[in-house]
């Protein structure tokens, strides 16, 4: 059940980095690898793409809780802080950089396994907000366009029509007001449309969440 769930492993003192991959082998679950800062936690996220990352905070180079932000950002992966440290600072400061759960080491096995499901959980439902969002704004942005070429033919020709009735031209008026009832009986499609993609359930097609790949210059910018 846990042999495809892959984790990373951030933790600066070995002895307490071998403790943890014990744990988790003993659960069921894969370490793919070992970071002992927060930069080598960036590059291994990129390189790795692990399942769930398990990252202490008080770590050298680039602290856990920027770390964690870059990764939320550019490599999106479910992360559970495992700290010695407890404040509700803390744990705004985890929760806002983008942590799905935080434990206080040691930790039992029980504990792990659950802040790991209970951080993958929340990280996929972040993920479906976020292509629920991005659809809905492509859909809108659509919509919008559709729109606006009828609008723009009644507005203009109604402008025409204005000058017909000036000029007293009963013939070119009439061709004008057919071209605005064209336009407006596209618009009103486009709306029946719209109300019925509405009633029905609007198909989403998720788009690729991950950002793989940023500058370098942006990570290094990280480091104390």
């Amino acid at each position: 059940m846990y042999k495809a769930i892959r984790v990373l492993i951030v933790e600066d003192e070995p002895l307490v980095s071998a403790m943890i991959r014990r744990t988790l082998e003993n659960i069921g679950y894969t370490v793919v690898g070992e970071a002992i800062d927060g930069l080598q936690a960036i590059e291994m996220t990129q390189s790795l793409r692990p399942d769930v990352i398990l990252m202490d905070l008080d770590i050298p180079c680039v602290d856990g809780i920027k770390a964690t932000r870059y990764i939320h950002k550019h490599f999106p992966t479910p992360v559970v802080v495992l700290t010695a440290y407890e404040t509700q600072e803390l744990v705004e400061k985890a929760s806002a950089a983008g942590a799905g759960a935080y434990l206080i080491k040691p930790s039992d096995m029980h504990e792990l396994e659950r802040a790991i499901t209970i951080a993958r959980a929340r990280f996929y439902d972040l993920m479906e907000l976020r292509r629920t969002n991005a659809e809905l704004d492509r859909f809108t942005n659509n919509v919008s366009h559709d729109l606006k070429s009828p609008l723009i033919i009644i507005n203009g020709f109604l402008d025409l029509v204005k000058q017909d009735m000036e000029a007293g031209d009963h013939e070119r008026m009439r061709i004008n007001m057919a071209y605005i009832s064209d336009a407006a009986k596209e618009m009103q499609q486009l709306l029946e449309d719209l109300d019925q993609d509405s009633n029905n359930g609007h198909s989403v097609t998720p788009p690729d969440a991950t950002l793989w790949g940023e500058p370098a210059h942006e990570v290094m910018s990280l480091v104390n």
